[in-house]
């Protein structure tokens, strides 16, 4: 989504596409001061020559070999934004943080919306009650996608993996077995589907200041 999101924006130093994902999985990685420090990464990646002030922020904790308060990392942050006219943010996945880390991001996003109206921001995330309400005063546009419209996609998908690792040898059964062949995509398609068979379960999709080149 990100890369198709890039070719879509005319990107140049004055245009920046960014990423958030969340994995419940890896919450070693759910801090703020982490995802943050991440952003300010993919912001200078657009910029051949980041701001002096950015560049002396890391430096003066690089050498005291000190990790930076989170709302320095903030700070520096909300700073490196105003070094653009436009900036896409996509989070990915907002509904993996747990509870308290959750509501720490979400402070951080309505302080990005506020703050910045060159921003656009695309928040993807099964339906949770408290990012609901965190958004409602900044949310243009929300996608429901309920479980009818992902079916066949996840089908789709499993089919071609299985069959890739059957033609690479990662699978091994016979090629000429159709029929466990199906058995395994069944399968596979069916424990698929129960992840979302809760319709409060259905992925949403907020917009902020509707995204350049995507349709509603």
């Amino acid at each position: 989504m990100v890369n198709q999101l890039a070719e879509k924006i005319d990107i140049d130093q004055s245009t920046a596409v960014v990423y958030i994902y969340f994995d419940h999985q890896k919450p070693f990685l759910n801090t703020v001061e982490t995802i943050l420090r991440n952003l300010i990464k993919q912001l200078c990646w657009h910029l051949s020559d980041p701001p002096k002030s950015i560049m002396d922020f890391f430096r003066r904790y690089n050498d005291r070999s000190e990790i930076p308060a989170e709302r320095e990392v903030l700070a520096a942050f909300l700073e490196l934004c105003d070094s653009f006219k436009q900036i896409s943010l996509v989070v990915d996945g907002l509904d993996e943080c747990q509870w308290g880390f959750r509501g720490d991001i979400l402070k951080v996003l309505n302080e990005f919306v506020q703050g910045h109206t060159n921003a656009k921001i695309l928040v993807i995330s099964r339906y949770v009650k408290d990012i609901e309400t965190s958004f409602e005063a900044h949310t243009t546009s929300v996608i429901q996608m309920m479980t009818t419209n992902v079916q066949d996609d996840i089908k789709a998908y499993v089919r071609a993996e299985v069959d890739k690792r059957i033609k690479e040898n990662r699978l091994r059964i016979n090629k000429g077995n159709r029929e466990l062949r199906d058995k395994i995509i069944a399968c596979l398609s069916d424990k698929a589907d129960g992840m979302y068979d809760d319709s409060r379960s259905a992925l949403k999709i907020y917009k902020f200041n509707v995204l350049t080149g995507f349709s509603g």
